[in-house]
């Protein structure tokens, strides 16, 4: 095994002919990673494999669109991740400041911007004071 790095966590998912592992590594300089890799069975019976590696500070961002992707595809129902507030602890994009703001001036209360925004209500209120409409 290589020194300069060590295995923090451990998962696999198969799927028919695939299996995905992910993998979170450190660095031997402390730099903590995921690596995503699939193996796949092809026809001849050897396997193939991809890799891609995710660094720390980009962590928040791939899994924010991760996240979107799968719910684009329609497959994961989007209360299932973190109950109805499936965008909880999300940053906030800048159209999504754009759109709280506006939806919140034509008159939208917080219980239904919540809703849309798959966000709790107080993260709302929060989010809309910041932008200095609410108090």
């Amino acid at each position: 095994m290589d020194k300069t790095k060590k295995e923090l966590f451990s998962d696999k998912v198969r799927a028919g002919n695939r299996t995905y592992f992910f993998d979170v590594k450190e660095s031997s300089q402390g730099a903590k990673y995921l690596t995503i890799s699939e193996s796949k069975r092809d026809e001849k019976g050897s396997y193939r494999h991809s890799r891609i590696m995710v660094f720390e500070e980009c962590a928040s961002e791939f899994r924010a669109a991760v996240g979107k992707a799968i719910r684009f595809m329609g497959k994961v129902d989007s209360g299932i991740e973190r109950g109805v507030y499936a965008r909880s602890h999300l940053r906030w994009s800048k159209e999504e400041d754009v759109s709280v703001k506006d939806q919140f001036a034509k008159g939208k209360q917080i219980d239904e911007l919540s809703k849309m925004f798959q966000r709790k209500p107080t993260a709302i209120a929060n989010r809309l004071s910041k932008l200095g409409v609410f108090y």
